[in-house]
């Protein structure tokens, strides 16, 4: 089973939680090559799993429970990615020059569920001072897991699996603090696309042309079933 799959130049390459390995294809899937520089030796659960991908151009970033790595050759090979920290990956983006990716971490020198920028391509990473709390319906606001992140605007927009209506937050202060945009539940994808943002949630797929002020249904929930969580 294909957890992730992405293009990147000429190649295909998907990322399986069955064979426990990445493969990559440049006959659109007729024939596959396992990838193993740069990976770990043991991939599948618990040693490694990848979960997410991103890509833009001839670069790949992988991301999975316990490893991060990039590839700028078009997956033929990867190198670890330092300084990013977590268990998991919940969500990778790129939106002009800077990398996001939202992790699961417990670092007493970093906040719960850290989300972590690259201004480098890769190269280095910081976590952003603080990741989105929400509360769950419940009062007691505590930071979950964000699976979504992009940029619009200036503005850096998270989506997390909150329930109580705030699971799409909006920072302007590079992730210093986070206010709630209109009323998402259970998000799971964000992405900024030609300036339009498109969000998934048990709701379906939306998409808002105003920063998230207003949104209007692409795609309604019967899209998505709950075991696929609005991807």
């Amino acid at each position: 089973t294909a957890r992730c799959v992405g293009r990147v130049g000429d190649y295909i390459v998907a990322a399986t939680n069955s064979a426990d390995r990445v493969y990559r294809s440049a006959d659109d899937g007729l024939t596959w090559e396992p990838v193993f520089e740069g990976l770990p030796t043991i991939m599948g659960f618990p040693a490694a799993v990848p979960t997410d991908m991103y890509t833009d151009g001839s670069t790949l970033v992988l991301g999975g429970t316990n490893f991060f790595a990039v590839s700028n050759d078009e997956g033929a090979s990867f190198q670890p990615m330092n300084g990013v920290l977590g268990s998991s990956t919940f969500g990778i983006d790129k939106v002009n020059d800077n990398w996001y990716i939202c992790t699961s971490a417990n670092e007493t020198n970093l906040p719960a569920n850290p989300i972590f920028r690259s201004t480098d391509n890769g190269v280095t990473w910081n976590a952003l001072p603080t990741a989105p709390e929400t509360d769950l319906g419940i009062g007691n606001p505590i930071a979950q897991n964000t699976t979504g992140i992009t940029e619009y605007q200036g503005a850096i927009y998270a989506i997390t699996e909150s329930n109580a209506g705030d699971a799409l937050q909006k920072s302007e202060d590079n992730g210093a603090t986070w206010e709630a945009v209109g009323s998402v539940f259970w998000g799971k994808y964000i992405r900024n696309i030609d300036d339009v943002l498109y969000v998934t949630s048990f709701q379906g797929l939306d998409r808002s042309f105003d920063g998230g002020d207003t949104w209007e249904e692409v795609l309604g929930p019967e899209y998505f079933g709950f075991g696929f969580h609005g991807y």
